[in-house]
């Protein structure tokens, strides 16, 4: 009896990649769910294909092995080979993309206390309203005015019940009360 061998298998053969055997010499550091593919390979739920891996999935694509012979050799889903080459050919990039979206900046302590100012003047004020009075004291212009969501989240933050956004220095910092603001 015979094995077959395909031409994908001959290639990495000859450049000591292929194995034939199903165990990984890949140890994925990991911390968190893991998991085992179809193919036998360790995966972290959520977490991004390292480095090296996604250099290898480049560096055999670029030898001509096709995504399924890559999926197999390394044990890494087809849809994941498939993902990481796509990106690669659109924007000659192997990172990964960004997790958990942006990072809002938070508004500078002056900033929170004239909103807590605002908001004590009137409990009923809304983000819109916010942003009306920002711009008529001049804190902001026009370009760097805060979104209304970004507004409503800094509302939301403020404890009506409490003092301490009431007092310069609010948010605990030590800074003074903001000079007076004049109306355009």
């Amino acid at each position: 009896m015979s094995i077959q061998v395909s031409s994908a298998e001959t290639r990495l053969a000859c450049i000591g990649l292929f194995r034939s055997d199903h165990c990984s010499p890949f140890v994925m550091p990991h911390s968190g769910q893991a998991g085992v593919n179809q193919l036998g390979g360790v995966f972290v739920n959520g977490r991004p294909l390292p480095d090296f891996i996604r250099r290898q999935i480049v560096e055999y694509a670029e030898m001509g092995v096709r995504p399924c012979d890559i999926s197999r050799q390394l044990l890494v889903s087809h849809g994941c080979v498939s993902k990481i080459l796509s990106r690669y050919y659109d924007t000659g990039s192997i990172s990964p993309g960004a997790i958990g979206g942006h990072q809002t900046k938070p508004f500078p302590p002056l900033v929170m206390w004239k909103i807590a100012q605002f908001k004590q003047d009137s409990p009923h004020l809304l983000a819109k309203d916010v942003r009306e009075l920002l711009l008529y004291y001049r804190i902001y212009d026009e370009e760097t005015l805060p979104a209304a969501s970004v507004i409503n989240r800094a509302l939301r933050n403020i404890d009506l019940r409490s003092d301490d956004c009431f007092r310069p220095g609010c948010r605990s910092s030590n800074i003074s009360a903001p000079v007076a603001l004049r109306p355009k």
